[in-house]
């Protein structure tokens, strides 16, 4: 198609009309984005269900609260009118020391075109209890009733557990039972009634349990000290919830450890009945998280996010050629390589999503290129402008592809780029006389 359309009546553009006419059509050209935005955020929905969809048969993510002892007793009150009543509770004791070891082996599922991150885990816990020091509480001894006590863990989703899981208390094996008996750890989990004297030592106890789940795993601090040590081949991990791990290590997997002190929770180590909600013991679990660190949907709304600046920079380069060569480029061609520029965006969503980023985005940036250059050449009337033009694509998207691999440096490193852009324009046109090539076409 030949430029220069001849129209039955005469217009002859001043430079400023033409630069409202681009930046309009620059807007025009965004709409097609907008689309692709929203058809990313479908499938990104459809992909968390999917997860979801996997996670709710394989195992959900994993809290582990517990053990806790809890001790039932039965004492009389008297109101204010001397009438006596039998009250009956539980005395809710947490350990004196914690530890956690855990060993955690990543999977990945799927399911059509999505992935989602599980694991199996072999978690081992051990620590001591103390005896309750029940002098500032209103139970004595003798109301409590020793024969009943039991400890219990929660475990967010039982279904992960495989085996049978006993409790080692005292050296001597005692079996867990399904349910966690008393929600204060959980809905969900295990409980073994535990042999206890009046007046007797509280001595150590050990349990180990495979138990599979997805993408997290954390631990509630319920020891005086609580030590918790993960590792895994995993090498993106995440750590989440109220601590920090005290040291950790990426390297060909990664290994975490956690010390946290009940100094710095907001529970004690031994309360009656409700003083401490769920919640509260909930609010202070710490863990990992297993995560993709970019996954491809996250580098394409990056690359997105950069649309107008693809846009505006090639229309630029359009606009100064047909200004210093003085062609004419009817808008309709600006509208068509805007829109080649908008399906960019299409292709390497579709594209990634079988063939991987990489790979999707080496082919739309060939084909576009190649569209745009082919399509340049008669445009401009020249090779070596379209040649020009292709130069330009290349070096935008290859920066491109190197910005959404960042996480950290992506803001700064696009930044760079828009201001060597901006101080190349400036370069390139520092001699031009706008009112002279304006008042040239005028004339």
């Amino acid at each position: 198609m030949d430029p220069q359309i001849n129209f039955p009546f005469n217009i002859r553009y001043s430079i400023n009309f033409k630069l409202l006419v681009v930046g309009a059509l620059i807007f025009i050209c965004l709409v097609p984005t907008f689309f692709v935005g929203f058809l990313l955020s479908e499938r990104e929905n459809r992909q968390k269900e999917v997860i979801g969809e996997i996670a709710d048969r394989w195992g959900l993510s994993q809290v582990v609260a517990g053990p806790v002892l809890f001790l039932p007793y039965r004492t009389v009150v008297v109101d204010g009118q001397g009438v006596r009543s039998e009250k009956t509770g539980v005395l809710n004791v947490l350990p004196n020391t914690l530890t956690y070891d855990a060993v955690v082996d990543p999977e990945i599922r799927s399911r059509g075109i999505f992935d989602a991150i599980v694991y199996k885990s072999l978690i081992k816990g051990s620590g001591t209890f103390t005896v309750p020091d029940l002098s500032y509480l209103a139970v004595l001894p003798n109301e409590i009733q020793w024969d009943k006590a039991y400890v219990a863990i929660g475990i967010t989703d039982t279904r992960g557990i495989t085996e049978q899981v006993n409790l080692q208390w005292n050296g001597s094996p005692v079996h867990f039972e399904p349910g966690s008996k008393n929600n204060l750890v959980g809905d969900n989990g295990i409980h073994a009634f535990v042999p206890l004297k009046a007046g007797g030592e509280f001595a150590e106890f050990a349990f180990a349990f495979n138990v599979q789940g997805s993408e997290e795993l954390a631990f509630a601090p319920l020891g005086s000290e609580t030590k918790v040590h993960v590792r895994s081949g995993w090498n993106s991990p995440s750590f989440i919830g109220a601590y920090l791990p005290a040291e950790h290590a990426v390297a060909n997997g990664f290994s975490a450890d956690w010390s946290v002190s009940s100094f710095g929770r907001s529970y004690p180590q031994q309360w009656l009945d409700r003083e401490v909600e769920r919640q509260t013991l909930m609010d202070s679990t710490f863990g990992v998280s297993l995560i993709q660190s970019v996954d491809f949907y996250t580098m394409i709304s990056r690359t997105i996010k950069y649309a107008i600046m693809f846009i505006a920079i090639t229309f630029m380069a359009f606009f100064l050629f047909e200004i210093l060569s003085k062609l004419k480029i009817h808008p309709f061609q600006y509208l068509l390589v805007g829109f080649a520029l908008a399906l960019f965006f299409l292709l390497l969503l579709s594209l990634s999503e079988r063939f991987g980023f990489l790979a999707a985005y080496a082919i739309s940036t060939i084909a576009i290129i190649g569209l745009i250059t082919s399509y340049s050449a008669k445009v401009l009337r020249a090779h070596k402008k379209a040649l020009t033009v292709a130069a330009l694509l290349f070096l935008l998207y290859s920066y491109l592809y190197v910005i959404v691999q960042l996480e950290d440096l992506a803001l700064l490193y696009g930044s760079i780029l828009l201001f060597m852009l901006l101080a190349l324009t400036m370069y390139l046109t520092r001699n031009i006389d706008w009112y002279r090539i304006e008042t040239g076409e005028q004339n």
